[in-house]
């Protein structure tokens, strides 16, 4: 039984629709519960190709209201006294909270799993709301049988914040399924992108933790020093409106794509990623470009360490505005620098995050669990 507030475009819905998809049915049955997405995200559902596993449950989103959330954990609750199943695998903050809840209160045997994508300990709130959630976390640990993160820091903050002793620990990188690289004048074609500048792009949500405000400020000093570079921004979020009226107002060299389905498209049309977020599991966007060649430069944030080999498949940086903009001049500079990062991204991106070594981790996992 897996769990989880919301399958928006990102990181943990892929990873899911790949086990989903991916693990074998002769061996685990799975059931996802879900809720729905918030106005102006888009849900990534259709590629699941069984779609009788999906519960939807009502009123289940990430916004919190109280008493819809006591109607969450009865609705589960009473699914897992029905169900009656072998593990509950919850994941991110809320479903985390409500799905082991439901799992304490109807006393059920299940083993239970929490995978964390990324946490919300830092950069989300205020530092008394920060503790009071670090003690939930810290509660709900005693009471969970494997810890999984996305990458070392993630595991590495997780344990700072005594949350879970280290045997119930795990890491298991994402392993994300890609199509085919297309050929890159007809990606920025179909893009309506310049053919011969440098291009970056954002690939996200445009929401305050990715602070895309970084990327407004660096395209600001590229016009303002005539670099020949344009940024393109894929996503939407709370800030698309705001950031949109900047571009438009300031004629800054900045594009923006709204919800891309077809991100190999967009992968294709750039020279590089560009990631400037206050806090961050393991971008599944890194990965993704990682592996058609593409590298990045990102804020040193997260698991981004565990993609990005500073200096050698991309570039790190402090989150700084002025230290993103010196690591793009150097690679604006030095465009066959740029072109063996990419091949080098490309490399280990395969090795690292291939979706069958991700299958295998999780159905190991899960057959040692009920063994």
């Amino acid at each position: 039984m897996r769990i989880i507030a919301r399958m928006n475009v990102g990181g943990p819905a892929i990873q899911i629709t790949t086990m989903l998809n991916g693990l074998p049915e002769s061996v685990i049955d799975q059931r996802l519960y879900f809720g729905s997405c918030a106005p102006g995200e888009a849900e990534y559902i259709s590629n699941i190709r069984a779609q009788d596993r999906l519960c939807r449950i009502p009123g289940f989103s990430r916004n919190i209201a109280l008493k819809r959330e006591l109607s969450v954990l009865l609705y589960l609750m009473r699914a897992i006294r029905s169900e009656k199943p072998d593990i509950i695998h919850t994941h991110t903050a809320k479903a985390g909270f409500l799905g082991r809840m439901a799992a304490i209160l109807t006393l059920n045997k299940a083993k239970r799993v929490h995978t964390f994508h990324g946490h919300v300990l830092t950069g989300y709130f205020s530092p008394l709301v920060s503790q009071i959630y670090g003690q939930v976390e810290r509660f709900l640990a005693r009471h969970t049988d494997v810890i999984i993160s996305v990458g070392d820091q993630v595991r590495n903050e997780l344990e700072k914040w005594k949350i879970g002793s280290t045997n119930k620990h795990r890491v298991i990188y994402p392993g994300i399924p890609i199509g085919e690289r297309i050929e890159r004048s007809q990606a920025r074609s179909d893009l309506g992108i310049s053919q011969t500048r440098l291009t970056l792009a954002f690939i996200g949500r445009i929401t305050p933790i990715k602070r895309v405000d970084r990327i407004i400020e660096v395209a600001r000093l590229c016009k303002k020093n005539e670099l020949d570079i344009q940024f393109i921004l894929a996503g939407e979020g709370s800030e698309f409106s705001y950031f949109k009226n900047i571009v438009e107002k300031e004629n800054l060299p900045i594009k923006l794509l709204g919800w891309r389905s077809d991100v190999e498209r967009v992968l294709s049309a750039v020279d590089a990623l560009i990631l400037t977020s206050d806090n961050e599991g393991t971008p599944i966007a890194s990965i993704q470009g990682s592996l058609l060649g593409v590298p990045t430069i990102a804020t040193n944030v997260g698991s981004l360490s565990d993609i990005v080999i500073n200096g050698k498949t991309g570039i790190l940086t402090s989150t700084s505005v002025d230290d993103i903009y010196q690591a793009i001049v150097r690679i604006y500079e030095r465009p066959e620098v740029l072109a063996q990062m990419g091949k080098e991204a490309e490399m280990y991106a395969h090795e690292k995050f291939s979706v069958a070594r991700f299958l295998k981790e999780y159905e190991d996992l899960y057959c040692s669990l009920v063994s």
